[in-house]
């Protein structure tokens, strides 16, 4: 059976298959939002590991350059 054989209106489905045809919509709108948000946030705590792994590993030079240039 294709699609092009298929022929069914809203009309045709009962009640119950209306309401589970809704659902189902509504879970997959549901899921498609939540990983458009989570994409967004992955942005963001990608940028925090990259900025924060960058401070692990340049504070201590940072401070000696610091200390080199107020003399200590």
């Amino acid at each position: 059976m294709t699609e092009e054989e298929i022929k069914i209106t809203w009309e045709d489905l009962s009640e119950k298959q209306k309401v589970a045809l809704v659902e189902m919509a509504d879970g997959r709108v549901f899921w498609n939002d939540l990983w458009a948000r989570t994409g967004r946030l992955k942005s963001v705590a990608t940028f925090i590991a990259v900025a924060s792994t960058a401070w692990y590993i340049l504070k201590d030079a940072l401070a000696a350059f610091v200390k080199g240039l107020i003399g200590g």
